[in-house]
């Protein structure tokens, strides 16, 4: 008996501090940039030791870098001589990692880049492939037998995949055109029969219409079944991201007349069930958002774009939607993180409100907890979310055999950048359905605590709230009255510090900062 209430207490206080992992949830905001120079991210993906590595660009060379679950950054190198980026990456089964790009070279102009290193960002081979096209990777994983499947595409002309093997060599190369005007391929992933499922979009004049397809594709490259969505009237879609689930295939995609789906099919692309969720999903080329699985079997997954809608979702396992979260930043990708809560990448500085500070390229870092939230980069709303019919069709893909890889050496530097607490900077633009520019005024600024909200381009009843955030998130004052903009607003004695206006209206929300000094 003594035995079994021993067992209970251990359990139970394995249990309570199983909760209480799980319930501190801390969150976090941060900016990356050069205040001379530019960085953006791509591609983000957890490490076995519980960091992250993330890919993209700074100063136009290819940029990798790791950061700790505090949002530090440990290390981060540019790779090349020329232009280029790492566009996605992926872990590999040795804890080690691939990313994977263009590079520009003037005899041979864009080429497939792609490098592995280990997790102290030691370059452990380097591989550039020629297509004979101006080609990019968009998407790699790696494969059953160690090697790596990437696809990508030439200027949006043709669809281009590669398979490597485990040291990085070729082993097969693939052109394929579908479209008889654009054909874009965004995301990969290995079936359980050692083939590959391919999605993105095919575009057909004089129809004038692009259509998200699902392609799948033998061991060695030869298109096994395709097909497309189609339309009954002009409309496009494009494919993002696929993933094999139990039962079948994952693919998200957006859609113009319907916002962001998500749709499971058979592994022989039979529809089971499909979602919409109330988002225009704009994103753009050379920069797809993914989707990912969550440890209750859930999806995640972001849109985004510069001019904005950008959002964070979560579906349950039949894409029911869960909750949904705008974010301050162009949102990239959103990955689970050890306590439950989601590491969300992304780039900026958005368009729509003009700010003091630097414009440059800088990237966003939004932690935040098992909902979604992180003040003051985050916001909730109600979307609409149902079930959507989708007509795939059979199409026609053509493949022919082609590429070289070259083993060559590329110089590696330490990236030097600048990290701060907040939110992307948001800049100068036209705020959607109003002619004019949106601004937002705080006066005085440095201030002793009193101070007046002045806004431009948007009228008093699109107000929602307003609050003010200190740099952990924590709200120090908040209304819901849209008179309060005019008077001036007291948020009482808080320490000397940089603090954030966060106005909320009914389709933005906006960031400034304040300094207050007494």
């Amino acid at each position: 008996m003594k035995t079994i209430f021993r067992f209970y207490v251990v359990c139970l206080f394995l249990f309570q501090s199983t909760l209480a992992v799980y319930s501190q949830q801390p969150t976090f905001t941060k900016v990356i940039y050069d205040p001379s120079g530019s960085v953006q991210a791509y591609s983000m993906v957890k490490t076995m030791d519980q960091n992250y590595m993330i890919a993209g660009e700074k100063d136009n060379k290819a940029l990798v870098m790791k950061m700790d679950s505090s949002g530090t950054i440990l290390w981060s190198k540019t790779i090349g001589n020329t232009t280029g980026a790492f566009y996605t990456l992926t872990s590999t089964r040795d804890s080690c990692f691939v990313m994977a790009g263009f590079a520009y070279n003037p005899e041979i102009q864009v080429y497939f880049f792609c490098v592995k290193m280990n997790t102290n960002g030691d370059t452990l081979w380097t591989r550039t492939i020629n297509m004979g096209l101006n080609a990019k990777i968009f998407s790699l994983k790696q494969t059953l037998d160690n090697g790596f499947i990437l696809v990508g595409d030439s200027a949006q002309i043709k669809i281009v995949v590669v398979k490597l093997n485990a040291a990085g060599n070729l082993t097969w190369g693939k052109i394929i055109t579908g479209g008889n005007l654009m054909n874009y391929a965004y995301g990969v992933e290995q079936t359980p029969d050692s083939g590959y499922i391919v999605t993105g979009s095919v575009e057909n004049y004089p129809a004038d219409d692009a259509g998200m397809f699902l392609m799948k594709l033998t061991s060695t490259g030869s298109v096994s079944w395709s097909k497309r969505q189609v339309f009954t009237g002009q409309n496009y879609s494009i494919g993002y991201d696929v993933r094999i689930v139990p039962g079948g295939i994952i693919t998200y995609y957006a859609s113009q007349d319907s916002g962001l789906i998500v749709m499971k099919t058979d592994l022989s692309g039979n529809v089971l069930w499909s979602k919409y969720y109330d988002i225009l999903g704009t994103g753009s080329y050379n920069i797809s958002p993914k989707l990912h699985q969550t440890s209750d079997s859930g999806y995640i997954f972001v849109c985004g774009s510069p001019f904005g809608p950008n959002s964070m979702l979560k579906a349950d396992i039949n894409g029911t939607l869960l909750w949904h979260q705008d974010l301050v930043l162009n949102a990239i990708e959103a990955v689970e993180s050890g306590d439950r809560g989601y590491m969300v990448i992304g780039n900026g500085p958005l368009l729509g409100v003009i700010m003091t500070g630097t414009t440059n390229p800088q990237v966003g870092i939004i932690k935040t907890d098992s909902l979604g939230n992180s003040a003051p980069c985050t916001n909730t709303w109600s979307i609409t979310s149902g079930n959507y019919t989708v007509n795939l069709q059979a199409v026609t893909f053509t493949p022919v055999a082609g590429g070289s890889v070259s083993h060559m050496t590329f110089p590696v530097a330490n990236a030097i950048m600048t990290i701060d607490s907040g939110c992307v900077l948001q800049e100068g633009g036209i705020k959607e359905n109003n002619p004019d520019a949106m601004t937002i005024t705080v006066f005085p600024n440095p201030t002793d605590g009193v101070f007046r909200v002045t806004v431009n381009g948007t009228s008093s009843n699109e107000m929602k709230s307003v609050e003010v955030l200190n740099l952990l998130g924590e709200k120090i004052y908040g209304s819901n009255n849209p008179a309060i903009l005019l008077s001036p607003i007291d948020i009482g004695y808080v320490p000397d510090g940089i603090y954030y206006i966060k106005l909320v209206c009914r389709r933005n929300t906006y960031i400034q900062k304040v300094v207050v000094f007494h």
